[in-house]
């Protein structure tokens, strides 16, 4: 899934997307906002699956064409 990932947004897209959220962690842990940081890595991880499935459908679609 990861390598899907990568292949439909970039490399260099990919290792952005981690800096924000790393620091976006960073920043709610050092506010001692830990369930901010629990919800932020929930949040991203169900935009990923969302964007994973996404390229899947586009995907069998234009195979369908």
């Amino acid at each position: 899934m990861f390598l899907q990932i990568v292949k439909y947004i970039g490399f260099k897209g990919v290792i952005n997307m981690f800096q924000f959220i790393k620091h976006k962690l960073r920043k709610a842990l050092d506010e001692k906002f830990v369930l901010s940081a629990y919800l932020l890595a929930i949040v991203f991880l169900f935009i990923v699956s969302l964007i994973y499935d996404l390229g899947k459908k586009i995907g069998l679609f234009i195979m369908m064409l």
